[in-house]
């Protein structure tokens, strides 16, 4: 950049023009504002007037092929959220806690068991807590980051 010296009237280009505009979204700046809008959308949720919002997690599960099983479960959504797909070890840590170390039909059991009786708060609450720490940790992923 020489002193008096512009390329145009307008100056120099900013640095998030072209050529590496697209790579400036991401950095020490964004990536924590990223982390704490998930954190709005999904765990405190903002206040829109008089009503609190934040993503239902049964609305997400309308999207699942099969939401009785909880493999199926994390391929559709991380579908959804990430550019590629998970490697073995992202996809047991996801189902590790929602499970908590129990077998894959332990979700089946108790997801049919909630879909019995749905106005049920308690297994309600069970279903809604695991469905939010699943789907929050997935837009916690590295990879999120990259949609």
């Amino acid at each position: 950049m020489n002193v008096y010296g512009h390329p145009s009237v307008a100056g120099w280009k900013a640095y998030y023009q072209s050529p590496a505009y697209y790579r400036v979204w991401l950095n020490s700046v964004t990536l924590p504002l990223r982390k704490s809008l998930v954190d709005v959308l999904w765990i405190t949720g903002f206040n829109l007037g008089d009503m609190n919002v934040k993503i239902d997690p049964f609305a997400v599960l309308e999207w699942v092929s099969e939401p009785t099983e909880i493999n199926v479960i994390i391929d559709d959504v991380s579908r959804m959220l990430v550019p590629r797909p998970l490697n073995d070890g992202q996809r047991a840590y996801l189902k590790g806690l929602v499970l908590q170390g129990l077998p894959d039909f332990e979700w089946t059991v108790e997801y049919v068991d909630y879909l019995a009786d749905p106005d049920d708060p308690i297994k309600k609450g069970a279903i809604n807590l695991k469905l939010t720490v699943l789907f929050y940790s997935m837009c916690q992923l590295p990879e999120f980051q990259l949609s």
